[in-house]
């Protein structure tokens, strides 16, 4: 088993680091889930946001079991459900298989005229030579596969964010896949069909995926809810594409929530606790215990003014979805450089994107 972390370090850079390469006993979900608890604790890793996996039932399990385990050490980042990451590129591979094994004969007897016509060595004879039927299947079928050729390397990168492109790509899949269903040529078309209905078994609505994957859409300010809305409509029809988009909001102000409470948590601790109180002792007696209580007031009521301007200007949510999205034509547009040069104007969602862009669409547990 192969277990690898992403992370975006303090200066917003994406890092990667194998954390362990070795024989596992089985692969029963709960043997790889404590694998993987065990080496979480060796490195002293306390907290997870995702976890990215292929599309085994065992892990399955292995997800259970660390949703139990990371949930009762307080070390799942806000909402449990949506620890594991479905792989990406695992998923794709499941779908453009599926065809594969529908032009075997063609591709077959293509491979077998590359090695040699005859008896193989079970005395079994090889399929070929390939026809000219044979010869046009396989032309179709190369122009087919560089489509997901190049989502696969895209999907598959580990020095980029990929977390923010995941949904395109996914769009996409089904934008081309329903224009081919629909192609004049029946070759083109049954090949589409087939995909489309494997297409649909994993990224049909949302319950079929992690929202993250939506979230991680919103949080690039070149496309925001707009985009992401009108994709969404594109792909689904009108009424699931509304449920969507109403439950990315819910997820976007869960998130929120979580972030604010934990950034007060913490602001709290480093101040040293939350007491606005003079402690009188020996020392403090007469005209100074009585300018210390005035001025501690003073400072009070400053901080209470200040708080109820914060809770009545608007969210960091909400003044991010209210402004444009950033017009970047720029295919190497870098949005970890993005949310670093404008974090100080999110304190909030800063961080919630911070860990968005952590997790990989590309399994590297195995």
């Amino acid at each position: 088993m192969s277990l690898t972390a992403h992370f975006v370090d303090d200066e917003w850079k994406l890092q990667k680091r194998i954390l362990n390469f070795y024989l596992i006993e089985n692969h029963k979900g709960e043997t790889i889930g404590r694998e993987i608890e065990t080496c979480l604790r060796e490195w002293e890793i306390e907290k997870v946001f995702t976890i990215t996996l292929d599309n085994a039932s065992s892990n399955d399990g292995a997800i259970t079991y660390l949703q139990r385990k990371l949930a009762a050490k307080g070390g799942l980042v806000c909402i449990r459900k949506y620890l594991q990451m479905r792989c990406c590129a695992h998923v794709l591979n499941l779908i453009v298989n599926e065809e594969i094994k529908e032009q075997h004969a063609s591709i077959e007897s293509i491979q077998n005229a590359v090695r040699w016509f005859g008896e193989d060595s079970g005395g079994k004879k090889n399929v070929g030579p390939p026809t000219a039927l044979d010869w046009q299947h396989a032309r179709l079928f190369i122009d087919f596969l560089r489509i997901f050729y190049e989502i696969t390397l895209c999907f598959s990168t580990s020095l980029h964010v990929t977390s923010n492109k995941c949904f395109h790509e996914i769009a996409s899949i089904n934008s081309q896949l329903t224009s081919w269903s629909h192609n004049n040529s029946e070759l083109l078309g049954t090949m589409a069909c087939s995909m489309k209905a494997k297409y649909d078994k994993y990224w049909g609505p949302v319950d079929k995926f992690n929202p993250l994957i939506l979230v991680a859409v919103v949080l690039d300010p070149r496309y925001k809810f707009d985009y992401l809305s009108w994709c969404l409509d594109d792909v689904y029809d009108k009424e699931v594409a509304t449920s969507m988009t109403s439950f990315v909001k819910f997820i976007l102000e869960t998130l929120y929530k979580f972030y604010s409470k934990e950034i007060v948590d913490k602001k709290v601790l480093d101040d040293g606790g939350g007491s606005s109180r003079v402690v009188l002792n020996d020392k403090n007696s007469g005209q100074s215990s009585a300018k210390g209580v005035a001025a501690n007031r003073v400072n009070l009521w400053k901080k209470q003014k200040k708080e109820k301007a914060n809770a009545d200007s608007k969210s960091d949510v909400e003044k991010y979805l209210a402004e444009d999205p950033v017009d970047v034509e720029d295919e190497n547009f870098d949005i970890l450089t993005w949310w670093k040069l404008n974090g100080s104007k999110y304190r909030i969602l800063s961080p919630i994107a911070h860990d968005v862009f952590w997790y990989s669409s590309f399994n590297w547990c195995i």
